[in-house]
């Protein structure tokens, strides 16, 4: 598709009147420009990767924690029904 703009404009700059100087300009002034839309893309790419990998171990993390509070409350419970007995048992 870039390439195929390129040769459009390329055909029709002939028409408009500029000059081979201005139109090199013009061409030039797309590729550059092409050249930094790409490498925006490729830094978010890159960056929504990173993304996803923080967001994985911040899930594993979580998920770790979530189990030692899951193990302590049952142990705090068995503690509570010891001390107190089952029937008084607090939540």
């Amino acid at each position: 598709m870039h390439s195929n703009y390129l040769l459009e404009v390329d055909n029709s700059s002939a028409s408009n009147g500029l000059s081979d100087m201005e139109r090199k300009q013009y061409l030039d002034q797309i590729k550059e420009l092409v050249q930094t839309v790409q490498t925006l893309l490729d830094a978010n790419i890159a960056l929504g990767n990173k993304q996803k990998e923080l967001q994985a171990e911040a899930d594993r993390k979580i998920a770790v924690l979530q189990d030692q509070v899951d193990k302590l409350t049952g142990e705090l419970q068995a503690r509570r029904r010891k001390m107190h007995g089952k029937n008084n048992e607090w939540t």
